[in-house]
């Protein structure tokens, strides 16, 4: 064999080593955008769920702002009536005073 056949079989050996390697490689890069599309499609629902998730609460807050503003309406209602109380607290208590004289001076009258 002469040294021309030996390094054409190397060669040959060597391609198909290169060939060998190569599909394992094309594998490799298949596995890898499979990989990743399946990660594409993740962040993608994810954006979709972040999206859907700040609208409903958006929704929450607006609703939260509504009845907060409720309740400050119903807190100036209380106060409202706390002052109403407080009159009318006021003027029981002068109606007490009055019916107590009153018959603090029946009283004297008929022990007269």
């Amino acid at each position: 064999m002469t040294a021309l056949e030996q390094k054409l079989r190397v060669v040959t050996a060597d391609a198909a080593a290169a060939r060998v390697l190569a599909g394992g490689a094309d594998w490799d890069v298949s596995a890898m955008q499979d990989q990743l599309r399946g990660q594409t499609k993740l962040l993608n629902a994810l954006r979709e769920t972040q999206i859907e998730h700040g609208d409903r609460l958006g929704r929450i807050e607006g609703r939260l702002d509504g009845l907060e503003g409720r309740m400050h309406s119903l807190e100036g209602c209380m106060d409202g009536i706390d002052g109403r109380m407080e009159s009318l607290e006021g003027r029981f208590d002068r109606l007490e005073n009055t019916v107590t004289e009153g018959f603090a001076k029946v009283m004297e009258l008929l022990a007269a």
